[in-house]
C-alpha cells in the first residue's frame, strides 16, 4: 500500500484512539499486539495485514470500514485543531480582539 494511505489510514487509527480515551498501550492490550507495533501503524511506517486491522478495529469497538474513512473536511479540522491549541495559550484580551476580528470577517 502507498505510503500516503498507511499514513491516513495510521491517523485514522490514532483519532479513534484517542476520541476513545485509549493510549497505545491501552490499545495494544486490547488488540493483543505490541504498544510498539501500533505506534507503527499509527505512523503508517508498516504495511498492516488485514487480520491486524480487524484485531485493531475490534479493539476499538468500531467497523473494520471505519479505519478507512477519511473525512473530507480533514484538513479543515486539522486547521482549526492547530489554531484552538495556539489560542488556549493567549491571554483573555487577545482571545476578545479576536473574536472582534471574526465577527467583522463574517459580516
Amino acid at each position: 500500500m502507498p505510503e500516503k494511505e498507511l499514513k491516513l489510514i495510521g491517523q485514522r487509527i490514532k483519532d479513534i484512539r484517542k476520541a476513545a480515551g485509549l493510549t497505545q498501550n491501552a490499545l495494544a492490550e486490547r488488540a493483543w499486539m505490541h504498544s510498539k507495533y501500533v505506534g507503527q501503524i499509527e505512523r503508517g511506517e508498516i504495511n498492516s495485514t488485514v487480520e491486524t486491522l480487524i484485531k485493531v478495529a475490534n479493539a476499538l469497538n468500531v467497523p473494520l470500514q471505519e479505519l478507512f474513512y477519511v473525512s473530507d473536511n480533514k484538513g479543515k479540522e486539522l486547521v482549526v485543531k492547530r489554531i484552538s491549541d495556539r489560542l488556549r495559550m493567549q491571554k483573555l484580551k487577545t482571545l476578545e480582539l479576536l473574536e472582534k476580528m471574526v465577527k467583522a470577517i463574517e459580516k
